[in-house]
């Protein structure tokens, strides 16, 4: 009769092997090549053809995300540029767009361009990671629907297109999970470079900030290996050192600059979230509100506050 494998260590060679599954016999099945194909294969012609639609009929800005570019975003790259930070550049995000377009704009293009360049980029990505991580989660039939739903995607299509730092933001936050769940045992390597990700996406938008509690739960709650809640503990601490070391340059470059490494103004757009029926400029500059903090967005009408929240929680 087998011996049971001990608790913690590896199976005697009695035990009844397993039968091998596609994805532990490291020999892909047909569906997986030719899932794998066509998934490539859509990135590609994806890429090649807004590749030719941004650079060819996108020449200027829109009136809408896009002035943000202009305003901040653009100024605040070519400053990076020249050694330079002007904070007021920074009001609702940190410097992780900023300096993703100056680093790219090195290529030689003007920094329209270069966020042009960096939303493809980020596409393609997304879209490579989304079918990688779901392949390696869910199978190669579901990777490759939920990649030609993603590419499809009007949302996506538009962030696509316009410059702003939507796209990349969601292509870093991809990275990052796909680092952790990629693996059931992912290597301190992963671990530390989801880490620097997550911190990245934080500098690039603060609601990325999600990240950590949600990897420590990956880390500390999941089993990623044998051993005791110490281990667990090293990885998780490893994971919060890569994010502080991506995050802390600019929370001290904020803090320098305006007393407070957390200063941003998105409580404003949480305003007009729950109060601007669609106007912004009636709101902000007809309305005649005091408005400074969060605390001046809840106090203005805690009831209607509080509503709009539950209901943005459980509604698209």
């Amino acid at each position: 009769m087998a011996t049971p494998a001990r608790r913690g260590g590896r199976a005697t060679k009695g035990k009844p092997e397993q039968p091998k599954t596609q994805a532990s016999s490291g020999t892909p099945g047909a569906s997986y090549r030719w899932t794998r194909w066509i998934a490539y294969s859509a990135i590609a012609v994806f890429a090649a053809y807004w590749g030719v639609k941004v650079f060819s009929d996108h020449r200027i800005g829109n009136y809408g995300v896009e002035t943000d570019f202009y305003w901040k975003y653009g100024s605040a790259a070519r400053d990076l540029l020249h050694g330079r930070i002007a904070i007021e550049n920074y009001d609702s995000k940190g410097w992780g767009y900023p300096a993703a377009v100056a680093l790219v704009s090195l290529l030689g293009l003007d920094t329209f361009r270069a966020g042009q360049l960096l939303a493809l980029l980020s596409a393609v990505a997304a879209g490579a990671l989304v079918y990688r991580l779901h392949r390696s989660l869910l199978g190669p039939g579901v990777a490759l629907a939920s990649l030609l739903l993603l590419l499809g995607n009007h949302s996506f299509l538009i962030n696509t297109y316009e410059v702003g730092t939507d796209m990349f933001f969601f292509a870093i936050v991809l990275a990052s999970i796909a680092l952790l769940l990629r693996r059931s045992n992912p290597s301190v390597r992963a671990i530390l470079g989801s880490g620097l990700l997550g911190g990245w996406a934080f500098s690039t938008r603060y609601n990325g900030l999600f990240l950590w509690p949600g990897a420590r739960a990956r880390l500390l709650l999941v089993r990623t290996a044998e051993g005791p809640a110490a281990l667990r503990l090293r990885r998780a601490g490893t994971w919060t050192a890569g994010f502080l070391a991506a995050a802390l340059p600019w929370l001290i470059i904020n803090a320098v600059h305006t007393g407070n490494p957390l200063t941003n103004s998105n409580y404003i757009n949480v305003g007009y979230a729950v109060y601007g029926e669609g106007n912004w400029d009636k709101y902000f500059y007809g309305g005649g509100h005091k408005i400074d903090s969060l605390v001046d967005i809840v106090r203005q009408d805690p009831g209607r506050f509080t509503s709009v929240m539950i209901k943005n929680t459980f509604t698209s």
